[in-house]
This record gives C-alpha cells, sequence and structure tokens, in this order.
C-alpha cells in the first residue's frame, strides 16, 4: 500500500483500513487520466522462499531512497510554524539517525559503496519529511497526482517519536507493513518487534533482510541471493526462532553431528536456551568466546540441502572450535557494527540442521552485567607526604593532612 498511518488503537499499531479505498480511486484516476504507472524495477527479481519472506516490497510511481544510496542522501523538513527551535533540533536528529540506521545493513553488500551523509534541506531534495501541528496518523506517499520528484513522509504531531520516524522511512526504501491487518501485531514466525510490523527502536533480522531485498529489487544484477539473506544452508524443514530472554545473548552453539549436523544447541549466558534438530550423531562438541568478549559472528559450513559445521566468531577477533561435519563450503556471517552482539537464531530443521542465520543486536544490559560490570571505586588518594606541604603549612601526624603548626598542636 502507499499511504501508510497508523491505527487508532491501544500501542500505536500500524493501521490504515481506508487504504484499499484510496488505492482505488489512484488507480481509477491513473487509468482515467492516463497517468503515472507504478514502474517495476529494471532488474531481474531476487527470489526468497515465501515462507521467509518476513518482509513487503512495495514499488512506487517515483523512485524512493534506494536509488540514492551511493549519494548523500538529502531529506527536506517542514516544520509547522507553531513548532520550537528546540523541538525542531529533535526531530532533525531523529530523521538523521532513522536514515543512517536503514542504511547500516547495506553496507556489507557488494557493489556501491554506501553513503554515510545525510544532509537536512531546505531546497531540492529526495524526500519532504513534514510536521503539521494537527494530530492524525503518520503516512509515506510514494506516488503523488501532479509534478511529484520525490516521495513525502507526514509525521502528525502525536507521532513525533524515533519508532514512528524509522518505521516511515522504512517505505521510503522499499518496505512495506507486514503486520496481521486488524489485530497490528507482528505475525507469529517474525521477531515481534519488527520495525516494520510494530514500532520498534532498532532494525530487526527481518527488517535487515528486507532492507537487502530492496537493496538487491534496485541493483539486482550485483547480489547473490547470500546478499539478502541471514540463513544459509537448504531448504527443508521447518522454521524456528530463538532469542536470548532478558537482554542476554548467546555464548555457546552446542552440536551433534555425523558427516554433519544433526543438531544444534543454543546457550546464552544468562542460562537461557533452545535446541534444533533431530538426536542422530554423536557429540561434536561446543564452540564459545572467551570469557570477557561476545559472540560477534557465526562461520559456517553449508552444503544445498543442510549445514555441515558452525565456529562462533568472537569481539577479540579469536574464533571458538569449528564443530561439526567436515564438508560444506564456509561463509562467515558477522553482526554489523551498530549491532554487534548475536542474540538468537533462525533455522530450519527436521531430523538434521537444514538451515541457519543469526539475530543481531545490542544486548546493552548484558553487555554491562556479564561481561563489563563497572570498576571498583578507585582507593582514596595517599596522604601527602612533608615534602608536599605548601609554605607555612607542615604535615600533621595526627591529622594527616598539611595544616598549621597551631591547629596541629590542638588536635594533637
Amino acid at each position: 500500500m502507499f499511504r501508510i498511518g497508523k491505527q487508532d488503537a491501544p500501542g500505536g499499531r500500524r493501521g490504515g483500513s481506508w487504504r484499499g479505498l484510496r488505492a482505488a480511486v489512484v488507480g481509477l484516476w491513473l487509468v482515467a487520466c492516463g497517468g503515472i504507472e507504478t514502474e517495476e524495477p529494471v532488474n531481474p527479481q531476487p527470489e526468497l522462499a515465501s515462507q521467509e519472506q518476513n518482509f513487503e516490497p512495495i514499488s512506487h510511481a517515483i523512485p524512493n531512497l534506494m536509488a540514492h544510496v551511493w549519494e548523500p542522501i538529502r531529506v527536506k523538513t517542514n516544520f509547522d510554524p507553531s513548532i520550537p527551535q528546540t523541538e525542531r533540533d529533535r526531530l532533525n536528529g531523529l530523521v538523521r539517525d532513522a536514515v543512517l540506521q536503514w542504511l547500516e545493513p547495506l553496507r556489507v553488500m557488494p557493489g556501491i559503496a554506501i553513503t554515510r551523509q545525510v544532509d537536512i534541506v531546505q531546497d531540492s531534495s529526495h524526500i519532504d519529511v513534514t510536521f503539521p501541528a494537527e494530530t492524525g496518523r503518520s503516512f509515506y506517499s510514494g506516488d503523488c497526482f501532479v509534478f511529484c520528484t520525490h516521495p513525502v513522509i507526514t509525521i502528525y504531531s502525536d507521532d513525533r517519536d524515533a519508532q514512528t520516524i524509522l518505521h516511515e522511512f522504512g517505505h521510503a526504501f522499499g518496505l512495506g507493513d507486514i503486520y496481521v491487518e486488524g489485530v497490528w501485531t507482528c505475525k507469529d514466525t517474525q521477531y515481534p518487534q519488527s520495525v516494520m510490523c510494530n514500532e520498534g527502536n532498532y532494525l530487526t533480522a527481518d527488517d535487515i533482510r528486507g532492507i537487502r531485498y530492496a537493496y538487491c529489487r534496485e541493483h539486482g544484477e550485483q547480489c547473490a541471493t547470500r546478499d539478502y539473506e541471514d540463513l544459509y544452508g537448504g531448504t527443508g524443514g521447518t522454521p524456528g526462532i530463538f532469542q536470548c530472554s532478558g537482554g542476554s545473548s548467546v555464548n555457546a552453539l552446542t552440536v551433534r553431528s555425523g558427516s554433519w549436523m544433526d543438531q544444534l544447541q543454543v546457550g546464552c549466558w544468562n542460562g537461557d536456551g533452545a535446541t534444533f534438530g533431530g538426536w542422530g550423531g554423536g557429540p561434536a562438541g561446543t564452540s564459545s568466546c572467551p570469557s570477557g568478549t561476545t559472540m560477534r559472528g557465526v562461520r559456517m559450513w553449508t552444503s544445498s540441502d543442510h549445514v555441515d559445521a558452525v565456529q562462533a566468531m568472537c569481539s577479540d577477533n579469536s574464533a571458538g572450535a569449528k564443530v561439526g561435519g567436515s564438508g560444506g563450503t564456509s561463509t562467515t556471517y558477522y553482526c554489523p557494527s551498530q549491532y554487534p552482539v548475536v542474540l538468537g537464531v533462525r533455522v530450519r530443521s527436521g531430523t538434521y540442521m537444514d538451515r541457519l542465520g543469526i539475530t543481531c543486536g545490542t544486548a546493552s544490559g548484558q553487555l554491562r552485567t556479564a561481561w563489563y560490570p563497572p570498576p571498583p571505586p578507585p582507593p582514596p588518594p595517599p596522604p601527602p607526604d612533608e615534602e608536599d606541604c605548601p609554605s607555612g603549612k607542615i604535615f600533621c601526624d595526627c591529622t594527616q593532612t598539611c595544616t598549621t603548626m597551631t591547629i596541629c598542636d590542638h588536635a594533637c
């Protein structure tokens, strides 16, 4: 859908039951007037198994931001006159942060160098963001009626938060809503805080895969399947997801295997965990990172229909043991710098491990408690020596300070 709004319901989840009517009106107008036609990308469409596509690519009549990811992205912000300058500065900062967060997962993609520059401008731009004084349901519009050259985001006064702005810029990069219509929540197979089905502050694995897929739709001649998927191996088995609870993160991958991996046990620092696959093979060992480090990626050996072996990649640039079988082709998936810790896994499995991917994040709570406790308070400074006392004062043994003779005699 082209106009994406918020549902007037508790939690502020995305909605827009009138979008179908608007789309129909737009369609009739285009047919009657011979107006703008929605253009499909020139490049061949990348293929992705439907059961794994927890994102929704959309196309527009005018170019979205994905066409400009190699150049400084120019955003024109329009504010109602009643909005004070301090609030304008805050909103401009949220706009910059949202654009940069969507660009971050693209930095590992092949081909063009991705920009790190977002300019807030008042002249020609790639996208306009309007902040009216009224309340309402914020939306993104990638289509227009008369002489439009770039898309527009409208953020109403009750939506001026990081989550809404991040969500609407997801549309501007080519992603649609993926919530369950009428319920306004994520599907059971999705991460519950996916930006495009809820209101998360950070991109989840589904969002990252979606933005990479959108990149490949625009620049498909340079993409292979593994460039926009974070899962490797075959397509059999049933899907499963696991994420460590309580802000913890993954610290151990324990494997049963024969010629390939039969089972994967995922362990978290807080004792949480999950088991995937069957009970064939035998114990192959555990791959983990040293104390004081975090798991920042996984090296996977995979074949066309299964996962052969895994190896933990650690934040100190060391690697855990390789555990599993001896076959397959290796691929190393590192978490992006903005989300540097492995929080969980996405799999397909049955009697053995068919497919494996990882979920990345910050795990800030766990990082503060398990691996990087606050340092102990510094010891008190040593007492001054007699030579350190300024002119006219002496070092008093009774008070352990520099003072006058009179005060020292009184204290002693």
